[in-house]
C-alpha cells in the first residue's frame, strides 16, 4: 500500500485550496474552472480603501475576460489567469500550454531544486524538491504516472501525491 499525502486536482466539481478539495470556496477566495475537474478557489485581489471604507474587490483575468465585470482582458503569454489592473497584466496565477507556474512566472521546465506537478495543458506548478530534480510517482485516478501502481486519493481528489512501498 502507498500513501498519499497531498492533492494536486480535485473532481466531482469540488475546489482545490492548497491540497483539501472543498465543495465551495471561503470567503476572500473565488472559484474558477469548469466542469467536473480542475476547479481551484484564487485569492481575491482587492485594493487598499481610504479608512473608514470597504476594501473594493478587483477583477482577475481569466482566460480572455475579467472575472467580475466581464470586460476583455489578456494575461502574458502562456498565462491561463493573472492579476490585472490599469489595463496591463500582471503577476501570472494560473498557467496553460503545458508550462509550470513559479513565482508568478510561466516556465517551460521546473528550474533545480523544484519538481513538476499536476497533468494537462493548465493548472501545472513547480513544487520545491525535498530532493533536486527527484520526479515522484502521482498518483492520476487509480493507477500512479511512474510505477503504474494502484493507488487512491482522498475522497474527492482525482491527482495526489503519491510515496509507494519500495
Amino acid at each position: 500500500n502507498g500513501q498519499e499525502s497531498q492533492c494536486f486536482v480535485c473532481k466531482n466539481r469540488f475546489f482545490l485550496l492548497g491540497s483539501v478539495c472543498l465543495e465551495s470556496c471561503p470567503a476572500g477566495y473565488v472559484g474558477i474552472g469548469t466542469g467536473n475537474f480542475f476547479r481551484r478557489c484564487v485569492e481575491s485581489v482587492t485594493t487598499v480603501a481610504p479608512t473608514g471604507s470597504t476594501p473594493v474587490m478587483t477583477d482577475v483575468c481569466v482566460g480572455r475576460f475579467m472575472s467580475i465585470s466581464n470586460r476583455t482582458c489578456r494575461c502574458q503569454s502562456n498565462c491561463y489567469q493573472c492579476e490585472f489592473g490599469g489595463g496591463l497584466p500582471g503577476r501570472c496565477q494560473e498557467c496553460k500550454n503545458g508550462r509550470y507556474r513559479l513565482n508568478g512566472a510561466c516556465l517551460q521546465t521546473c528550474p533545480l531544486g523544484y519538481r513538476p506537478r499536476g497533468i494537462g495543458l493548465f493548472f501545472r506548478f513547480c513544487a520545491l524538491s525535498a530532493i533536486p530534480n527527484a520526479v515522484p510517482d502521482t498518483c492520476v485516478g487509480r493507477r500512479t504516472n511512474l510505477t503504474n501502481q494502484t493507488c487512491y486519493c482522498e475522497a474527492d481528489c482525482y491527482q495526489c501525491s503519491f510515496q509507494g512501498t519500495a
